[in-house]
């Protein structure tokens, strides 16, 4: 997988940004909750309340949503991403023009289904 070993590596720096960026937005949910700014219809939740006030889909969402811009994230921003991404361009290229350059008659028979 692109760039696992990459999170891995920066994995304390990965971890802080989903912790801190996670409790941040449950705090100011839970805040905002209890201040009566928005309300989370108890229909539409599981029921489950951390601390009394945050549905834990709220927590769970904010987790998620994290992980997914701070993986992003560190993946763009490290140099090794990029030369893997201009590698992996060069490789789809190449690949693609070996296909152009395939006589229609052998593209056609390697599609065509064995005859029992």
């Amino acid at each position: 997988m692109f760039g696992v070993d990459l999170l891995l590596q920066d994995r304390w720096r990965v971890s802080l940004a989903v912790i801190s960026g996670t409790l941040y937005l449950a705090a100011a949910d839970a805040l905002a909750i209890r201040a009566g700014t928005w309300t989370i219809n108890p229909d539409q939740s599981l029921g489950v309340y951390l601390g009394g006030t945050l549905p834990l889909e709220e927590l769970v969402f904010f987790l998620l949503t994290n992980i997914l811009i701070v993986f992003g994230m560190s993946l763009i921003l490290n140099p090794q991403s990029n030369h893997r991404m201009v590698a992996y361009l060069k490789t789809l290229r190449r690949v693609r023009q070996t296909h152009r350059e395939w006589p229609e008659h052998e593209i056609q028979s390697a599609d065509a289904k064995p005859q029992s």
